[in-house]
């Protein structure tokens, strides 16, 4: 599996006032592989075609919600899915909506 993009994995946390939140950077570094998500995928996920990615990486404890950014750019994608998969090669399988610059 070639992990080819370096992002950032931020969660949203309670802020310092119970009616705001803020996304918080809880991984950096992270190396993941992205590729637009299958039209079967797109369709279960109840995604919007070439707006749906699924993404793979050997980290663990990301979560459906969390935000991942590329690193050195401005595009984003939520986090929609997540499937842990431990063996015969650790890695989750993450399905992300987004890709906005």
């Amino acid at each position: 599996m070639v992990l080819e993009t370096v992002v950032s994995i931020q969660r949203l946390q309670a802020g310092a006032n119970p009616n705001q939140e803020s996304y918080v950077t809880i991984l950096q570094g992270v190396r993941m592989h992205i590729s637009p998500a299958s039209p079967q995928i797109t369709a279960v996920m109840e995604g919007v075609y070439g707006n749906t990615y699924q993404a793979y990486t050997k980290i663990s404890g990301i979560k459906m919600g969390d935000q991942v950014t590329i690193s050195g750019s401005n595009t984003k994608y939520v986090v929609k899915g997540a499937n842990q998969h431990p063996s015969p090669l650790p890695h989750m399988e993450l399905i992300l909506f987004g890709g906005e610059h």
